[in-house]
């Protein structure tokens, strides 16, 4: 499973497997309202929330270049 990336879903960024700050001002957010998930969830890891986006990733192809390795097929 790949531990970076981005959920969509729930709008937050995901670096090691934990779920990162959001980075809005403090004034987007009061103690009873939050501003977002980010902030919400920030510091949890993301197999923990439930609904989260689940990706299983074989990086087999883009392992270094983060390119497909495939020959090309041009016409000739």
């Amino acid at each position: 499973m790949k531990s970076d990336g981005f959920d969509y879903e729930l709008q937050l960024r995901v670096v090691n497997g934990i779920i990162q700050h959001c980075g809005h001002p403090d004034a987007m957010r009061s103690p009873n309202n939050f501003c977002c998930n980010a902030y919400r969830l920030a510091g949890r890891s993301i197999v923990d929330v439930p609904n989260a986006q689940r990706r299983d990733v074989d990086d087999t192809l883009t392992k270094g270049h983060g390119l497909s390795q495939a020959p090309s097929r041009k016409a000739s």
